[in-house]
């Protein structure tokens, strides 16, 4: 198992402690990680899985920016100008305005008009591999070490046992108090610095800079805002 290959390494390797990169861009571990992502989603060459360890290795490896994509959601046809109408009194002042536009350039009979986009992220198949890669390691890393009472950053811990736990508190407590949480994009929502001080620094070595740097690479990578160009987008 790559848990085990991955433990084995951390324990016998005593320079390791500045260096988590040598595993994380360890090729066993990197070709495992491309494993685990969907066929579907495509392949990549030993070669460039290779070029990808050197980078990690060296510090310099740099994720590439999510691709953010606009996809049609809601559609409208008009083919007479009472079913425009009829729409046009109902429809807020941003569409109205798109409506407008569309009529003022003799574009708004007998075509679809998109009115409303769905927003999808994608994320390439190599920023993946790595992230996944960075995943394994500190699953092995943090497993044991943390309290039992935290439910993130931990392999099989999640928000749903969160949820059991409490529940299970609630219920064994006499008398019962109700609680009301607001978990809605928590984790999310924290500061780079505070989970590098707050969590990572205390398994991984404040002078591990190779591993903070590809850390702080994948969470600051951004997107890349795709432009659909088969239809005009609502502004």
């Amino acid at each position: 198992m790559i848990h085990s290959y991955i433990k084995q390494n951390l324990k016998h390797e005593e320079f390791l402690a500045y260096e988590t990169n040598k595993i994380i861009g360890d090729l066993r571990v990197l070709a495992y990680a491309l494993k685990m992502q969907k066929k579907s989603e495509g392949i990549i060459q030993h070669k460039t899985l290779e070029n990808i360890s050197k980078k990690i290795l060296s510090g310099i490896y740099l994720f590439k920016p999510i691709n953010r994509y606009q996809l049609p959601k809601d559609m409208v046809k008009f083919k007479a100008k009472k079913e425009f109408n009829t729409y046009y009194r109902t429809a807020d002042f941003k569409i109205k305005q798109y409506l407008l536009l569309l009529k003022s350039k003799k574009k708004l009979f007998n075509r679809n008009i998109t009115i409303d986009y769905r927003t999808v992220f994608e994320e390439t198949l190599e920023s993946k591999v790595v992230a996944t890669a960075i995943k394994l390691v500190l699953d092995v890393i943090l497993t044991g070490k943390l309290a039992p009472n935290i439910y993130v950053y931990q392999k099989n811990k999640s928000i749903p046992h969160l949820m059991h736990d409490l529940n299970k508190q609630v219920s064994c407590t006499v008398p019962t108090y109700g609680a009301t949480l607001d978990i809605y994009d928590f984790f999310g929502s924290i500061k780079y610095s505070m989970l590098r001080e707050g969590i990572y620094s205390n398994f991984i070595h404040k002078k591990d800079g190779k591993f903070f740097a590809l850390l702080k690479s994948y969470l600051k990578s951004g997107y890349k805002y795709k432009v659909n160009t088969n239809t005009q987008k609502v502004t």
